[in-house]
C-alpha cells in the first residue's frame, strides 16, 4: 500500500524522526499517491514494553492518537509500519 504519515511536530531527531512531547500524537496519514487517507486503521506500538495506542483516520486523513509512555514507537497503517515517532514527555 506504500502509505506515509506526517507528525505533526516541529522536533527532529538528527536522523529525521518526528519527536513529540505528548502521549497524545497527532499527524495526516496520505496514500500511495499522496492524497489523505481516511477510515485507516491507525496503530502507534513499542513493541518491546506493549505500549500501543489504536484509532481511525478521519475522512480527511488526521488522526489522534494516545500512548501510555515516552520511548521510540511505531506508527502502523492498515497493518503496514510506515513511521517511526519518539515519544519524549519526561525531562532529559
Amino acid at each position: 500500500m506504500n502509505s506515509s504519515v506526517t507528525i505533526n511536530t516541529n522536533e527532529y531527531l538528527p536522523d529525521g524522526t518526528p519527536m513529540v512531547r505528548s502521549l497524545t500524537i497527532t499527524g495526516t496519514v496520505y496514500d500511495s499517491a499522496g492524497d489523505p487517507l481516511g477510515g485507516a486503521n491507525m496503530e502507534i506500538i513499542e513493541p518491546d514494553i506493549h505500549d500501543i495506542g489504536r484509532g481511525t483516520s478521519n475522512p480527511d486523513g488526521t488522526f489522534t492518537i494516545n500512548v501510555g509512555d515516552d520511548t521510540m514507537h511505531h506508527v502502523w497503517v492498515n497493518g503496514e509500519d510506515v513511521q517511526l515517532v519518539k515519544v519524549l514527555t519526561k525531562l532529559e
